[in-house]
């Protein structure tokens, strides 16, 4: 069914989601490679696709994501194409946030109410355990009868006001500090009413789990720490990374008594905090002053024991790590080595589409080179400079990208250096409603180029020459157009390609600055070869024969496949 749904794109599917290959089979390099900058929509259109296969009548899916309010803007899209996704009535999606952590201007608000527009949105506000159901959860944790625990459900339920994370702390404190204890003689709980009257917990969460995580053996505390820095949940595999030069021992024994603790929760091979407030805790007991530090030797000790094979899937992990810790990198060698793993970063998140987490990472990247940087690593300076471009384009960062491809534009050597950073500049301004100033802006660089687009001929005269050229095409035979050159002058291809940008504004502008366009094209074709853009030129140009010549659109047609 899924294949069904989603077809050959099964491929986009499984570079975001690696174990979906246990259903589709190895999929060869060149079938999962993925690019360009409406990345993102299209993934979102076909992660539609695939809940559609998955979720059925007799199947439905119910999909429950929590913390909203830290989602970036790549996941509040693709949840926002799910629930707008009104024809899967086998498909619930439920979020769960911090109010008092989202105004109205924040990202998930703006979300929910454009979601909200179209889509019906119940809203369910939790608030703590009243005393009744205080009384039930005591009793079930007891296996006791609720009558019998009436009375420690009370103390638990003054001492914690109902905050559910905290009387199971509370009450896990009790157990170890000995006032709670199990009686063997006759099988049940008891406790020293007096001592738990007695005790006293801090008003904050954050506080009681400290307390906790302090009792804990050092390997204990160095495991929870460390995942602190890492993030709600971490990969076993990378958690030996992070832990094996630390612990003597080995990680897992100390691993058993958090799990035992109910700090830590295994679900196969991942290991999660229990509750975000256990990973606040653990990590508010590392001095702020060694914080970055400490980023910075997790992300150390993932680069020097992570395999090659490894180091990709642990990409993400690893930069966040070291990113957080610039500023004590002093050595130039060390800054480049860094800047190459966030471009590494940034493309693998364009890649999957995740193009606000690219951005972060590209300008870390460019913030990380000298200034002599082009210079010195020019290849680097290109690559970070131009992907950081597109990526800001990708998520409409409109008031950026101009500074950023000027950049580029002078420190580029080459016009083919330049290209990316002249069409993302076009496309950005066109995407902004400016289609007659992205028009300018692309003459503007044909014109630098030495390839200006606009005639002082007639419109007679450039169907004239368009018309013999054509003429030269048609007189070819399907193998001698095959056999013809491939377009190999960098400067030349720039030319086409932005020809080919500015065709898809004109066409409904300016018909005889078209015309122009594409017959400067079908001439650079038949000059200098055949490159990418030639196929744009030859469809152009069936359009506009089409209705006066339809055997000569058709056979522009055929060259154009």
């Amino acid at each position: 069914a899924i294949l069904k749904a989603v077809g050959s794109d099964i491929s986009v599917l499984v570079k975001a989601i690696p174990s979906l290959s246990r259903i589709t089979g190895k999929l060869d390099d060149a079938s999962v490679h993925v690019g360009g900058i409406e990345l993102e929509n299209r993934f979102n259109y076909i992660f539609e696709k695939f809940i559609s296969s998955v979720a059925t009548p007799s199947h439905p899916i119910v999909l429950y994501l929590d913390d909203l309010q830290w989602a970036d803007a790549s996941s509040l899209n693709l949840i926002k194409t799910l629930v707008m996704d009104t024809k899967n009535k086998n498909f619930l999606f439920v979020g769960a946030f911090r109010d008092d952590e989202v105004n109205d201007e924040h990202p998930l608000a703006c979300q929910l109410k454009f979601i909200g527009e179209s889509v019906p949105i119940t809203r369910i506000k939790t608030t703590n355990i009243s005393k009744a159901s205080m009384n039930d959860f005591v009793s079930d944790i007891l296996q006791m009868s609720p009558s019998s625990t009436t009375s420690l459900a009370e103390l638990v339920y003054r001492k914690t006001g109902g905050n559910g994370l905290v009387a199971t702390q509370f009450i896990q404190t009790l157990w170890y500090e000995g006032s709670l204890y199990f009686l063997l003689d006759s099988n049940k709980w008891t406790w020293d009413i007096k001592a738990v009257e007695a005790k006293s917990i801090p008003e904050d969460a954050v506080e009681l789990l400290v307390e906790k995580i302090l009792q804990l053996p050092s390997a204990a505390r160095y495991i929870l720490q460390y995942l602190s820095c890492i993030g709600s949940s971490c990969h076993e595999s990378t958690l030996g990374l992070i832990t094996g030069q630390v612990l003597v021992s080995g990680p897992f024994p100390a691993l058993d008594l958090i799990i035992e603790e109910g700090l830590l929760i295994k679900e196969g091979i991942e290991y999660k905090f229990a509750h975000d407030q256990i990973q606040l805790a653990a990590y508010s007991l590392i001095p702020v002053d060694k914080r970055d530090c400490v980023h910075l030797q997790i992300g150390s000790m993932i680069l020097k024991h992570a395999s090659k094979e490894r180091m990709d899937s642990v990409i993400f992990i690893a930069v966040d790590q070291l990113n957080r810790g610039t500023k004590f990198i002093t050595d130039e060698d060390q800054k480049v080595q860094l800047a190459n793993l966030n471009l590494r970063a940034g493309e693998k998140a364009m890649s999957l589409g995740t193009f606000s987490s690219a951005v972060a990472y590209l300008k870390s990247g460019i913030d990380l080179l000298e200034r002599d940087s082009w210079a010195k690593i020019y290849d680097l300076s290109l690559q970070l400079h131009s992907s950081y471009a597109v990526s800001l384009y990708s998520i409409g960062q409109f008031s950026e990208i101009t500074q950023a491809v000027s950049k580029i534009i002078v420190s580029a050597k080459a016009t083919g250096d330049k290209l990316l950073a002249y069409l993302t500049l076009i496309k950005a301004v066109a995407a902004q409603n400016k289609v007659a100033e992205a028009v300018r802006i692309a003459l503007k660089i044909l014109d630098e180029l030495g390839e200006p687009a606009i005639s002082n001929k007639t419109k007679k005269e450039l169907m004239g020459i368009l018309f013999h050229t054509m003429k030269q095409f048609e007189a070819m035979t399907k193998d001698q157009f095959m056999e013809l050159k491939r377009m190999e002058n960098p400067d030349k291809i720039a030319v086409m390609k932005i020809f080919g940008e500015l065709c898809t504004y004109v066409s409904i502008l300016d018909e005889f600055l078209l015309i122009a366009i594409i017959t400067k094209m079908m001439h650079l074709t038949l000059m200098h070869g055949i490159c990418e853009s030639s196929s744009c030129a030859f469809a152009t140009c069936a359009s506009l024969l089409v209705s006066y010549d339809r055997e000569g659109a058709r056979r522009n047609c055929d060259l154009a496949l």
